[in-house]
């Protein structure tokens, strides 16, 4: 499919309020951000197999769930979506658990992480209501050295006080707490989520795998169910195990991919049922989304967001799509965009030299998507740069820079379609003459 690859558009100084796309009242429903559970399309297999985990700990077999998905794959919005399931629960006749998503982002060590448990919890508590019920219970915790205040806890100044202590009976404080719902509820389903820091500190692997043991003698033992499910990138698992090596035994583990087109067709369809203005997609746009994003949700929702804000005739088109990435005078291209919340890391910090980034400019000018050392080597302007490049690209690998084709031996891909995009006006901003 082709897409013409050209420098993005300079953009005026500011753009008009009364144009077409930035009337009253409209409203585009392509996000940047999770997207919301009205939303939220395919992973049919994923959410049955967290469904039935759900069900079977609130039966007091206790499942842990692991999903795994690179980023941008929408792990924090099946999270999200994850937390409608207890109105789908209780239309069975089951008593539904009451589930707490957990943020760990800000957390650097165990401790950080078990004060954000405990917060999530409560702040959980307070629609349902649950609070005056777990009043008795939040105030034995200063017996591990944290205050309540009007936004939450906080680890006590008291140098008397152990926080570890904390760490090591942490199980118990959370059966507790979950041992405190009301009958109509069945249990507690925890989800972890953003473990980019706390995934290497000190001891939390070791702390989260005699949390995950300890919870499944706690279910057998007949208390208060509870479930877990943690929303992994590779990354995350790596710091994990080797932080200890079965810390993720006896999990189910899901691990989510680029959506198949139809998942994406969908995903359009669907937003654009709730945007306004109105507007259709012409013959073969999702096709064309579909090939250009390598279906990963966050840069679907990313690229038809541009094309949705450039559009004038209310049908999306490829030529939308076009201008959409790449700029116009009055809308931010969305290559900027994802530049900066992935591309740019990819392109500066995952790798180590200059001579990387000449290997990815060389196969970022291949015509097809697989390549090999040979058809890389002659891309490549000085003959200086062929030796060891072999070893060059199995260090990119290592770092998620670059894929090795499946079932094809020899052969590289870069991670997706709009990575070669980026890579491409890359170079042609560096051919520039400088001004």
């Amino acid at each position: 499919m082709s897409m013409a690859i050209a420098p993005p558009r300079r953009r005026s100084p500011l753009p008009s309020l009364t144009s077409n796309n930035m009337s009253a009242g409209a409203y585009n429903p392509f996000t940047d951000l999770p997207v919301p559970p009205r939303l939220f399309v395919g992973r049919t297999a994923e959410v049955a197999a967290i469904a039935r985990a759900v069900k079977d700990s609130l039966a007091g077999q206790f499942r842990p769930v692991t999903v795994i998905g690179d980023p941008g794959m929408g792990k924090t919005s099946l999270g999200d979506y994850i937390r409608s399931l207890p109105a789908q629960i209780a239309s069975t006749g089951i008593h539904p658990p009451v589930i707490v998503k957990v943020s760990l982002g800000g957390c650097r060590s165990t401790m950080d992480a078990c004060v954000q448990i405990l917060d999530s919890i409560r702040e959980a508590s307070q629609p349902i209501p649950l609070f005056d019920r777990f009043k008795n219970h939040l105030a034995t915790l200063k017996e591990f050295g944290l205050d309540l205040g009007p936004v939450g806890f906080k680890i006590a100044r008291d140098d008397s006080m152990t926080p570890n202590k904390l760490i090591l009976q942490f199980d118990r404080v959370v059966m507790e707490l979950a041992g405190a719902l009301p009958e109509e509820y069945g249990g507690l389903f925890l989800i972890l989520d953003e473990l980019d820091s706390i995934s290497g500190a000190e001891g939390f692997a070791s702390f989260l795998k005699t949390l995950v043991e300890s919870f499944d003698g706690r279910n057998r033992s007949g208390a208060r169910h509870i479930g877990l499910m943690l929303l992994l990138n590779p990354a995350h698992r790596d710091r994990l195990e080797a932080g200890h090596a079965t810390v993720l035994r006896g999990h189910t583990l899901l691990e989510i991919k680029p959506l198949m087109l139809d998942e994406c067709a969908a995903l359009i369809e669907t937003a654009l049922g709730v945007g306004s203005p109105r507007k259709k997609v012409s013959a073969g746009f999702a096709s064309f989304v579909h090939y250009w994003t390598s279906g990963v949700p966050s840069f679907i929702h990313a690229t038809c967001r541009a094309a949705f804000d450039v559009d004038q005739d209310q049908l999306l088109d490829e030529e939308d799509f076009r201008n959409g990435v790449l700029g116009t005078p009055e809308v931010v291209g969305a290559i900027a965009d994802l530049e900066l919340k992935h591309f740019r890391k990819r392109y500066q910090q995952d790798i180590l030299s200059n001579r990387y980034r000449r290997i990815l400019h060389a196969i970022a000018s291949h015509k097809g998507d697989e390549v090999t050392p040979k058809q890389i080597r002659d891309k490549l302007t000085s003959t200086k740069e062929h030796d060891g490049l072999v070893v060059y690209l199995r260090n990119m690998v290592d770092r998620e820079v670059l894929k090795k084709s499946p079932g094809q031996v020899g052969r590289y891909t870069l991670p997706d379609r709009m990575f070669k995009v980026f890579l491409r006006l890359e170079e042609i901003r560096k051919s520039r003459p400088k001004s």
